[in-house]
């Protein structure tokens, strides 16, 4: 017969069996008062000297600790939280984010670039960190276009005017995808503004020097525009670090293409 039967089918005991309990290191007739006597207690207010806990505690099944007790949840989430730190720094890495942007680029940035340039609610917002990014570049390209367009008739060797032709027809096409996906996500083009400064000092200089000094000019804001896509490439915008891969690795081409016309002219 269990413990626990042969408690609840004879609550009172005699003194026999009770001197019995005594022996076996437990009272059981202390342990197990009748379920009357107990009920009698309680309503009264009072334990009346019997040992509730005990009671409580020998009368429930013995059980294993809660595995989610308030401690137990502690370490859990703070091991969480570890592991999600360190899943967010991988995913977020220049080389695994550069990764993934390369398998996608093509095509996330197709379909956004044909869509129209109407703000749309439903789209996602751009970050604060996107859209300085997007006002930034877009100043840099900005200045690009303008130097170029005025090389294309101004420069005098014609591997220059070339390259300028091809900075103008590439800036172009960078700024209207930026402009694009400016006014879907933010609502309004984060457009900077065209540096006139520089365009007028290559405006005064003579023919002779015009064509270096495009070239300088022109490669300072290709370097200007590669470290903003370098650090584009890790935006947790999909579309924004796509965007960036893509064209990250034709700003250094051209970066490259102006160096060796440097070299040759010199």
């Amino acid at each position: 017969m269990s413990w626990f039967r042969r408690v609840t089918s004879s609550p009172l005991r005699s003194s026999r069996e009770r001197g019995r309990s005594r022996k076996r290191k437990c009272c059981w007739s202390h342990c197990f008062p009748s379920w009357k006597r107990v009920k009698q207690r309680m309503l009264a207010g009072s334990s009346g000297g019997l040992p509730t806990g005990r009671i409580k505690h020998r009368l429930m099944p013995r059980r294993r600790a809660f595995p989610y007790s308030a401690q137990n949840m502690k370490v859990f989430l703070r091991l969480l939280t570890l592991a999600g730190v360190g899943f967010w720094m991988v995913l977020t890495s220049p080389g695994a984010a550069e990764t993934a942007a390369e398998a996608n680029a093509q095509q996330l940035i197709a379909p956004e670039a044909g869509t129209s340039a109407e703000f749309n609610p439903a789209a996602p917002k751009l970050s604060r960190s996107d859209k300085r990014f997007i006002k930034k570049y877009t100043a840099s390209s900005g200045h690009s276009i303008a130097i170029s367009k005025q090389a294309v008739t101004r420069a005098v060797h014609a591997d220059v005017r070339a390259y300028a032709e091809t900075v103008v027809n590439t800036e172009e096409l960078i700024t209207g995808e930026l402009v694009v996906l400016a006014r879907r996500r933010g609502g309004e083009a984060a457009i900077g503004h065209t540096r006139s400064v520089a365009v007028e000092k290559l405006t005064k200089k003579s023919i002779d020097a015009y064509d270096e000094a495009y070239l300088k000019e022109v490669m300072g804001a290709h370097k200007t525009a590669i470290a903003l896509l370098e650090k584009a490439v890790t935006s947790s915008d999909t579309y924004v670090a796509a965007f960036a891969v893509q064209y990250l690795a034709v700003m250094r081409d051209h970066l490259a293409r102006a160096r060796q016309i440097e070299k040759m002219l010199n």
